[in-house]
Formats: C-alpha cells, sequence, structure tokens
C-alpha cells in the first residue's frame, strides 16, 4: 500500500475545519443567545454582531485557515497550565440559556473533541496548523485512549470558546472586515487568527493568567 504524503490530505482536511467552523458559528448566531449577556467567551455586543450576519457573511467568516472554536483545558490536560482560557461560568451557558441550545452545544463539543483527538493521533501537520495546537496539548490529547475521550460526556463541553475570545479586536475586525472591508482586508482578518494564536502560545502570561498580545 503505498504510504501516504503528509501533506497530501491539507486541501481536504481545510474543507473539514470549514465545516467546523460553519456548526460553531451557527451556535454563536442562534438567537435563542439574545439577552443572555454572553456566552463561550463572547461578549453579548458580539454575539448581536454575528446574528446580524447574513448567510454570505457567516460564511465568509467560516473559511477562516483554522478552527475557530477551541478547548482549554483539554480533557487530560492540566486546567493550571493553560494560560488562555476563559474562567468564568458563562463561557458554557447560564441557566438563561435554554436546555435545547445546551443540548446542542453538547453535541458539538464532543464530536469536535472527538476531531481533534483523531488528528492529534494521526495527522500532527493538521494539529499543529489547522487546529491550532502546540506540540504539548498535542501530546497530552493523543495519550487519551477511546476510553478517555468517551468519559469526557457533558463536561467537554465547559472547555470549549470561541478562539481568541480574550483578544480585544480579533472577533470585531473579524466581523466588521465581512460587513464593510475588501476582500483583502477579509482575508487579512482571518489570517491574523493564526498569527495572534503563535504570539499567545510564546508570549508569557500575566499575573491575571490573561494572555498578552502586544
Amino acid at each position: 500500500m503505498p504510504q501516504k504524503h503528509p501533506d497530501s490530505s491539507v486541501p481536504t482536511e481545510i474543507a473539514e475545519i470549514v465545516d467546523i467552523n460553519r456548526e460553531f458559528l451557527r451556535l454563536l448566531a442562534d438567537p435563542r443567545l439574545a439577552g443572555t449577556g454572553g456566552a463561550l467567551g463572547l461578549d453579548e455586543a458580539t454575539l448581536s454582531c454575528l446574528r446580524q450576519l447574513n448567510p454570505g457573511q457567516l460564511e465568509n467568516i467560516a473559511t477562516a485557515p483554522l478552527l475557530l472554536a477551541e478547548f482549554g483545558p483539554f480533557p487530560g490536560g492540566h486546567p493550571a497550565d493553560d494560560k488562555y482560557s476563559p474562567r468564568n461560568d458563562r463561557m458554557v451557558a447560564d441557566e438563561n440559556i435554554c436546555a435545547d441550545w445546551q443540548r446542542e452545544l453538547v453535541g458539538f463539543a464532543n464530536r469536535l473533541l472527538t476531531f481533534v483527538w483523531q488528528a492529534t493521533r494521526h495527522d500532527p501537520v493538521l494539529s499543529a496548523f489547522c487546529l491550532g495546537l502546540d506540540k504539548s496539548q498535542a501530546l497530552e490529547l493523543a495519550k487519551l485512549g477511546f476510553s478517555g475521550i468517551s468519559r469526557s460526556g457533558d463536561s467537554v463541553a465547559a472547555g470549549l470558546h470561541a478562539r481568541l475570545s480574550l483578544h480585544p479586536t480579533f472577533w470585531p475586525d473579524l466581523i466588521r472586515s465581512v460587513r464593510n472591508g475588501s476582500r483583502e482586508q477579509q482575508l487579512a482578518s482571518q489570517l491574523a487568527a493564526i498569527q495572534l494564536s503563535i504570539i499567545r502560545r510564546f508570549t508569557p502570561a500575566a499575573r491575571t493568567r490573561e494572555p498578552r498580545y502586544f
């Protein structure tokens, strides 16, 4: 059987990244989140702006080159070592967010975790580039067996949030570019996800454990 070149699957996998982003944006732009104060690390104002985008504009954001959702901490990881994750009870959902939406979120989180887990075990190029994982995250997750992933259950959604949700301008810029920007500006705002994720990874965190981006 011919050996598969590590890079040969990237175009197909990027299409899967877009599909995952599309589903994540559907959750973020859900009308049921109106008036809830925010969810998944994004505040009410940002979620409101997402709801005002048309399907074509949401599709444009979905084509960002890496996942717009991320886990922190990963199951099997160490929460105290994760410097970049929002830590508040509103990150997933409060009681004022309907139960149906929360069930959809849990289903999405479990599917996403399974996808990321498989990538760390079989496609390190994908996990590093398209998923935005650093080496230690990928190794920790890859160590888990199927039973370890399955035991995550409902709790896995508690670690899910929007990528770069703590950055002051990433999501506003992403939304603004698809509403009013040129194609070049839209591409620049999407590619910023890669640059900012790298900066975040290698920049020491403040005492509050919030990332420094500048």
